[in-house]
């Protein structure tokens, strides 16, 4: 990571850092590295060619010197991201059984579903399945809504705490294994679905499945946006893709220019609102491999009618 702004240098010396046209230089490995200029810092930290972060514009001069030497600078979200969703053997392992433990929560909040049923039933269920499975601990996804750090839940009334059977129940469950996260997220309804519901929740399920299908080794996951934004129309609905460490889920930007690749893994996720205030959600944990894209949850890409 190059970091030419003065806020970034003093973030990482977490000092004054010199005159104007510094840089600083952050590896991979954590070693840091500086020098009066780009080039300079470059060449300090051993970086000889490849692809290197920036966070702040480059002028075009030193972008053009460093391209002559076989730096690619490309921006550091992109950087950052690429990182986050590159897995090893052992941690494309973990995140298969966090998404294993996923699917168990998600079998156990489906078979106990019902009109009046409080949250914290749900969270119940879930931790008891959860820990039956050989998991302890989950994290939380960004919006997560009532319940717990394995499952959250919307579409609740938010006076009690309880479902009702009109209104859809989104849930998303989040386990962790071995330090790498899960995610699948569902949604049901309590009675037969009318005709915007269900209108809504096939959109969702067709963008997700479109989704998913264009995570290819070498393409953009721009093109991922893409096909989920074909899916949905004039439909008022978002898709994410989304890097599970850390305890949390970073987004790729629909613009962005990270390329799926072999033995990464993603999560997706698409919303699709419904007339009133309502909402569709599907999410699913994803690897991609030199043969392309794998669900590892496995939960139903569907609206669930219970009634």
């Amino acid at each position: 990571m190059l970091l030419t702004s003065e806020a970034g240098r003093r973030y990482v010396l977490g000092r004054d850092t010199g005159p104007v046209g510094a840089a600083v230089v952050l590896t991979v490995a954590g070693s840091v590295a500086e020098g009066p200029d780009a080039v300079e810092a470059l060449s300090t930290a051993g970086v000889g060619t490849g692809p290197v972060g920036v966070e702040d514009d480059v002028p075009w001069a030193l972008s053009g010197r460093l391209s002559d030497g076989g730096v690619s600078l490309r921006s550091a979200s992109d950087v950052v991201f690429a990182e986050l969703v590159r897995c090893t053997p052992e941690e494309r392992a973990a995140f298969g059984e966090a998404a294993e433990l996923a699917a168990v929560g998600y079998t156990a909040v489906m078979d106990h579903l019902h009109v009046g049923m409080d949250v914290r039933e749900i969270t119940a269920n879930v931790d008891r399945s959860v820990r039956r499975a050989g998991g302890l601990l989950g994290w939380y996804p960004p919006g997560a809504g009532a319940g717990s750090d394995l499952v959250t839940v919307h579409g609740h009334d938010p006076r009690t705490a309880r479902l009702t059977a009109t209104s859809p129940i989104r849930y998303t469950l989040h386990p962790t294994a071995g330090g790498s996260q899960g995610l699948a997220t569902a949604t049901a309804v309590l009675c037969k679905a009318g005709p915007a519901l269900r209108a809504a929740a096939e959109s969702c399920s067709a963008a997700t499945e479109a989704l998913i299908t264009a995570l290819r080794p070498g393409k953009p996951l721009r093109e991922g946006h893409a096909a989920a934004a074909r899916e949905l129309g004039d439909r008022p609905g978002t898709s994410r893709i989304l890097a599970l460490r850390g305890g949390s889920a970073r987004c790729s930007p629909p613009s962005g220019e990270v390329c799926a690749g072999p033995d990464t893994v993603l999560g997706v996720h698409v919303t699709v609102g419904v007339p009133g205030g309502a909402a569709v959600e599907l999410a699913e944990t994803v690897l991609v491999t030199g043969a392309g894209p794998e669900p590892l949850a496995k939960t139903p890409l569907r609206l669930v009618e219970l009634y």
